[in-house]
């Protein structure tokens, strides 16, 4: 017996449903092949496993987990990270969450920036995707892009105060010679 979270696949506002098949999620695409009247159907379905989330990882060179939330709250489903870490994501998840959602949690001591987005719903049963990367390197080229705008503005700085000294000295030197007579 299995249950569907989702639409029925197929219909033009849903090529695509999410089903529970012995306890395993299981992503279904329907799509009609039109040239240009229909001739054929392609069905494509998929276990969403750790496997299929380690290959995705390959692919998007990001870490992805599949959450499903219910009234008890987020459950891990499968996830391309270290299972150490698999138990700690799912208590760093918040209870509810949107449509489209990002959130940054704590994971073995660092920041993760994660992006979750609903793959399917019905009733209380609501199945996300969810890409993950570590804040750190995240802003990696933004910490790099600061330092540079850093140096930049320091060496700015630093020619500047030598180009004010510069034209000190040489505005106050011809009244040198004015002083010294005067004080004479």
């Amino acid at each position: 017996g299995g249950r569907r979270v989702g639409g029925e696949a197929g219909t033009a506002h849903q090529p695509a449903s999410l089903d529970f098949l012995a306890r395993k999620p299981l992503q279904w695409v329907v799509l009609r092949g039109l040239v240009p009247d229909p001739i054929a159907w392609l069905v494509a379905g998929f276990v969403l496993d750790d496997a299929f989330a380690r290959s995705i990882q390959q692919l998007l060179k990001l870490d992805v987990s599949f959450i499903e939330v219910d009234s008890h709250g987020p459950a891990l489903l499968a996830s391309s990270l270290p299972s150490e870490i698999q138990s700690r994501l799912a208590q760093s998840l918040p209870g509810t969450m949107a449509r489209e959602h990002v959130i940054v949690t704590s994971i073995a001591g660092s920041d993760v920036l994660n992006y979750a987005t609903l793959v399917g719903s019905q009733g209380g049963t609501s199945v996300f995707v969810m890409l993950q990367r570590s804040l750190e390197e995240e802003l990696k080229p933004f910490n790099k892009a600061r330092n540079i705008v850093l140096w930049l503005s320091l060496g700015g700085l630093a020619l500047s105060l030598i180009g004010a000294l510069f034209i000190a000295r040489t505005l106050t030197r011809p009244r040198h010679p004015l002083a010294r007579a005067w004080r004479r």
